[in-house]
Parts: structure tokens; C-alpha cells; sequence
């Protein structure tokens, strides 16, 4: 090649034409970026203008993996205050069982808004709006609501004894919610009704009643409410008187009379059960007997109660000698080694106890040359009302009839005792099995 033209290249390729091509590069680089820019910033508000690209994102942000919390924020307005994010959170758990979630569009008849519902394989369990707005002259769309799709759950009743304080999830029931107040009978007294609607999850309800006591409410389906409904059951000595926060009982809640349990018939004793259902928001239970004094109650567990036969230590002090004494004029005469004149002491003689003794045959005799008395025991003293009680003896009657020969006859009565002419008589006796 010719040495000119060599040298004529290198001419062209100076530093400053070098320069100049670099200035163009970078120039030509920047109206690129910048037309990509323009052409970005077109796409964007294309698709702003578009609302299924705005839905799409909505769907993406909030759906294709559930955003509990993102979702709540915009459910707040329509939740019960009396419900909280657990709440809401347990509901959605069960209403998406299954990841698999689509959306669709929902007709609405107006240019400017579009509306999407959101299914899970449970079925619609959402909704979400877009709104057309314009901005520095540009049409876009723009999240204009959420709303879950609640299964609201029936209202309900609450039943507390008045002044009581109603939790529903925690939360102080307001009393704005009384819906009325009730008298239940006497001895509930008046109930505070509170109603409650609009809730999406099934609550825990709690009220700390006026005793200061707390007790988580029970739903009763029938009924339609949650209360805590006790069903008191008490058996009550025929002729005493249940008392339920101080006030007695009346025959209005008798619903069976003349109950024996073994020990009860033995002693000539019957009971009356009472029931009583309501919501108490303080329980004491009292019974007093016939005498005006006050009786125990043996509580059985579940809200039933049994009135205690009490022993009277008072009783024992004063009258076992005076028992021992009859049991002993019994078995003497019994065996011929008393008269009648002996049982009389201690036997009213216009009964059917003292006839039968008098007329009785001698069951227990047999020739025989003395007796004596071991083991004499006077036991169970109860108090029936303020002239009457019962007690009972054992002994063992040996009846020597030879010197060689001595029998044993055993003796176990319960002898029942009234005062006559101002001193107790034996007016009934049974031989316990």
C-alpha cells in the first residue's frame, strides 16, 4: 500500500475526531435510554389505563398468597368491634381451605368502575373494586375497596343476672346491647338480655357476675343463647325449708314429694325434691328444719343437693339414758324378766307400738336361771323437729340357762321419741335390718 494513504488514515483517526465519535456514541445512547424511557413510562400508563393489569396486581398482592393482615387493614369498618384479628383470621382459614385461588370479573354497568370477585375452592369469599381516575392528565386505575364476602353468623342472646359484666372474644359488651331485662321467677331475680348480630365467628362468652365470680357462657341452640343456666336439684326433709340466696323455696318448684333412700325410711323420714333453673349470678343454699334450726346440705356434684339427717350431739348428752333405759325394759320384757309396768315407763301406751308389745308373745323366752346386757351401744341421735327424735341401740342379750348353757340374742332397734306431759315417750319402734 502506498505510503499516502496510510498516512491519510491516521489523519482521520486524530484524537479529536476520536473525541467526537465518543460525544455522538454517548449521545446517541442517551436518546435511547431516554425514547426507552418514554416508552416505559407509555407502557405504564397503557396499562394503568387498562384495568385488567391493575387487577392482575391486586390479585398478586393481596391473593395469590392471602395477606391475612393486608386484608384486615381494609375489613376493619366491617367486623364487629367485639371481634379481633384472630377472629377474622380463623374465618379466613376456614373459608380458603385451598391455595388454588382465581378471580373474575362482576358486571357492574358503570364505565368507571369495575369490580372482581375472588373464589376459593370453597366457593366467593372476596371482592375487590378498581376506580378510573385522572391524574396530571392521564386516565389510570386504582384499588378503591376490598371486602371479604362474610358467612355472618344468626344473633344471639345474652342472659346474665343484672349488673353483671358481658365479655364476647374478651371485649366489654357495651350497654347498648341490652336489649331488655326480664324477671325470671323470685329467686333468679331480673336477667339483663344482651343481643348481639353481625359476627362472622362463633365467640367465647364470659361475665364476671356481682359476686365477683367469672364463668365462660354456654350456647344453647334451641333457645338461641348463651347463658349459664343452672338446673339446682335439691332433696329437702319433708316439712324443711330450702332457702336459695335467702329466700325460700316454695312449693311452686316441687316436682317429686315422699323420697326415701334407705337410711331416710328407716328413720320414718321422707324428702321433697325441688328444681329450680336459672342464672345465678351468686348461689348460697340454706335449709332450716322444723325446729327453726338451720340444716346441712350435702352437695352431690352438677348442681344437686341432699339435705344432711345431722346428728345431735345435743341429744346424746341428754337422752341416751333415758334410751337405754327403754331398749333395756324391751328386752327384759321379752324375756320375763320385766312386767308390762316396767315397759309403760318409757312407752306411750295409746300406740300400736305398745299394743303390740303388750299383746305380743314372748319370742325370746326360754327357761332360764339370769341374763346380763354386753355391748350396749346408743348411737344416731337425730333431731325430727323440736319435740322429736330417734336413736338407735345395740346390745347383746345373753340368757343363761344352765350353768353350762348360755344363749346369745342380739338386739338392734331404732326407738323414736316425743315429749308427752313434759317428758319423752317411745311412740315407734323398728327392728333394723
Amino acid at each position: 500500500m502506498p505510503e499516502s494513504n496510510i498516512n491519510k488514515r491516521k489523519q482521520v483517526f486524530t484524537p479529536r475526531f476520536a473525541w467526537i465519535y465518543a460525544l455522538a456514541m454517548t449521545t446517541c445512547i442517551g436518546a435511547l435510554l431516554f425514547g426507552l424511557v418514554l416508552f416505559w413510562d407509555f407502557l405504564d400508563s397503557y396499562e394503568k389505563s387498562l384495568p385488567d393489569g391493575t387487577a392482575k396486581q391486586v390479585f398478586a398482592e393481596f391473593f395469590t398468597e392471602l395477606e391475612k393482615d393486608k386484608l384486615y387493614e381494609w375489613q376493619k369498618p366491617f367486623v364487629s368491634e367485639l371481634e379481633t384479628f384472630a377472629n377474622y383470621s380463623a374465618y379466613m382459614d376456614e373459608k380458603v381451605l385451598n391455595g388454588a385461588m382465581s378471580y373474575r370479573n362482576i358486571i357492574t354497568g358503570k364505565a368507571e368502575i369495575k369490580k372482581y370477585a375472588v373464589f376459593s375452592a370453597e366457593g366467593k369469599f372476596a371482592e375487590f373494586e378498581l376506580s378510573q381516575i385522572e391524574t396530571s392528565g392521564k386516565k389510570a386505575w386504582v384499588l378503591s375497596g376490598i371486602k371479604t364476602v362474610f358467612d355472618k353468623l344468626e344473633g344471639f342472646d345474652i342472659v346474665v343476672p343484672a349488673q353483671s359484666i358481658v365479655y364476647v372474644n374478651g371485649n366489654i359488651v357495651e350497654a347498648n346491647h341490652i336489649s331488655g331485662s326480664i324477671l325470671t321467677n323470685e329467686i333468679v331475680g331480673i336477667e339483663d338480655v344482651y343481643t348481639i348480630e353481625n359476627l362472622i365467628a362463633q365467640p367465647v362468652v364470659e361475665a364476671q357476675f356481682t359476686d365477683g365470680s367469672w364463668r365462660e357462657l354456654a350456647y344453647n341452640s334451641e333457645t338461641k343463647e348463651y347463658a349459664d343456666k343452672t338446673s339446682i336439684i335439691a332433696d329437702i326433709l319433708e316439712g324443711d325449708t330450702l332457702y336459695i340466696n335467702g329466700i325460700a323455696v316454695t312449693d311452686n318448684y316441687l316436682v317429686k314429694e315422699k323420697l326415701t333412700s334407705p337410711e331416710s325410711e328407716r328413720l320414718k323420714l321422707s324428702y321433697n325434691r325441688y328444681q329450680i333453673c336459672g342464672s345465678f349470678g351468686e348461689l348460697v343454699l340454706s335449709v332450716v328444719n322444723k325446729a327453726g334450726k338451720e340444716g346441712l346440705l350435702h352437695n352431690l356434684g352438677d348442681a344437686a343437693y341432699i339435705q344432711e339427717i345431722v346428728y345431735s350431739s345435743e341429744l346424746e348428752d341428754t337422752l341416751s339414758e333415758l334410751a337405754k333405759s327403754a331398749a333395756l325394759a324391751y328386752a327384759t320384757y321379752m324375756t320375763k324378766d320385766a312386767g308390762i309396768a316396767e315397759v309403760k315407763k318409757y312407752f306411750e301406751t295409746d300406740t300400736p307400738t305398745y299394743k303390740a308389745i303388750q299383746i305380743s308373745e314372748v319370742y325370746w323366752y326360754t327357761k332360764h336361771i339370769g341374763y346380763r346386757f354386753e355391748n350396749v351401744e346408743i348411737t344416731e341421735f337425730y333431731e325430727h323437729d323440736e319435740d322429736n327424735y330417734s336413736c338407735r341401740v345395740t346390745l347383746d342379750q345373753y340368757i343363761v340357762r344352765t350353768s353350762t348353757d348360755t344363749r346369745l340374742f342380739p338386739l338392734d332397734i331404732t326407738l323414736f321419741f316425743r315429749q308427752s306431759d313434759g317428758k319423752y315417750l317411745v311412740y315407734d319402734m323398728i327392728s333394723n335390718k
